[in-house]
């Protein structure tokens, strides 16, 4: 059985919630979980206090004399607690917060650099730090609290971590690209395996996309040799832009280009397997609030 020193924080929240509204339903929607969540809680709660709190009637809900003790015992701490949390977070614009991110070229020019900006028109005090490294590093400053985000590409990560969180982000899907200019220069659709037969524009052996055409090629026990190699996934657009050749790219961040026509997808014959952007946070990071909100503002 349940004892009272198994009684949480939450679980009086969430009595008061419901004494408050006298629905379920409605407090489930406020706090953003499921109305059994909310019915599990307060179960749970009966349980380890001895005491039966609420009854379901025709009416709706209604206090039993326990659960109205109850509530008028923890009303005004609970008022005071929530009045706290709600203005702490009122206050963050009054935080100077550094938020060290560190991400891929594309990923910052294309996600972070505008919501870093609509962000800040909001949270005018928070400020970015922003750079590049290889995964391995990436993670490495993560955890010695050097950075306090960080994005990469799901397959790069080989082992678990206890002291950070990991969530997906989005999709994306490497594709090749050719200048409006020279389409018709080169066939509709090729295979991957082809590629050495043209000018070739594509990443250091270190980006994602890169090792994604790299794989390919290493079945076959063949190796791809770009005709341009490039740091950055932004430059080789720009260089598929002066036609020197066929680019490999990210669908998700030349969209813009693609639908104003200025660059053009190449269809393989071999279907290249999408990739799952992730990011991951520290467990014990002081600034997780500003960053999931920050999150939001990405998405």
């Amino acid at each position: 059985m349940n004892s009272i020193m198994d009684v949480n924080l939450e679980m009086y929240k969430t009595f008061y919630y419901v004494c408050e509204l006298k629905n379920i339903t409605k407090v489930a929607e406020m706090l953003y979980v499921t109305q059994p969540a909310i019915t599990k809680q307060i179960k749970k709660l009966e349980e380890c206090l001895g005491k039966e709190l609420l009854l379901r009637t025709s009416k709706g809900i209604e206090l039993t004399e326990d659960g109205m003790r109850l509530y008028k015992k923890i009303k005004q701490p609970i008022e005071t607690l929530i009045s706290t949390e709600s203005g702490f977070k009122d206050k963050i614009d009054n935080y100077e917060v550094t938020i060290k991110i560190i991400a891929g070229h594309s990923t910052i020019k294309n996600l972070l650099l505008k919501a870093m900006t609509e962000f800040n028109k909001k949270h005018p005090q928070v400020k970015f730090e922003m750079s590049t490294s290889p995964f391995s590093t990436a993670i490495q400053k993560l955890r010695r609290s050097e950075a306090d985000l960080i994005f990469f590409s799901e397959d790069e990560l080989t082992e678990e971590y206890n002291d950070i969180n990991i969530k997906p982000f989005r999709k994306l899907h490497d594709i090749l690209v050719i200048s409006s200019k020279e389409k018709d220069q080169y066939p509709d659709k090729i295979s991957i395996l082809d590629l050495n037969k043209y000018k070739t524009i594509s990443q250091t052996e270190n980006g994602s996309t890169r090792k994604n055409i790299d794989k390919f090629f290493e079945k076959k026990g063949l190796m791809f040799i770009p005709t341009y190699e490039l740091s950055n996934y932004w430059l080789v657009d720009e260089y598929v832009k002066l036609n020197l050749g066929i680019g490999t790219s990210i669908k998700e961040f030349v969209k813009d280009d693609l639908n104003n026509g200025s660059l053009v997808q190449i269809e393989t014959k071999e279907e290249i397997p999408e990739r799952q952007l992730s990011y991951a946070t520290r467990k014990n990071c002081a600034s997780y609030n500003i960053i999931k909100e920050f999150i939001k503002c990405i998405k």
